[in-house]
């Protein structure tokens, strides 16, 4: 998988870690938050909304949310169609993500 993305597999362990994990610079912190609170509440809140816009520019914000989305049903209609996941990426199922309440 490495191989193929720039995400390597101390970035996948950090996810483990979420926001806190000291590998992340402070966009993809912010970008982590986003995405959980995305995925417990289904909104960003005031304050990481405000933190990605003084970094990202409107359409990016825009992709934020679409991109989250986007792969929230891919995973949905992948789960109920009861598709595996590829040799490569056994194990990552097993990866502890946290909340954005943790």
């Amino acid at each position: 998988m490495t191989e193929r993305s720039s995400i390597t597999r101390e970035d996948i362990d950090a996810i483990a870690h979420g926001t806190r994990a000291e590998t992340w610079t402070p966009l993809e912190a912010d970008l982590l938050a986003a995405t959980d609170q995305l995925l417990d509440h289904h909104r960003v809140d005031d304050d990481t909304w405000a933190r990605l816009a003084e970094q990202l520019d409107e359409r990016q914000l825009v992709e934020v949310v679409f991109v989250v989305g986007t792969h929230t049903c891919l995973a949905m209609a992948f789960n109920s169609f009861g598709l595996q996941l590829d040799p490569e990426l056994e194990g990552l199922e097993t990866i502890p993500f946290p909340s954005a309440e943790d």
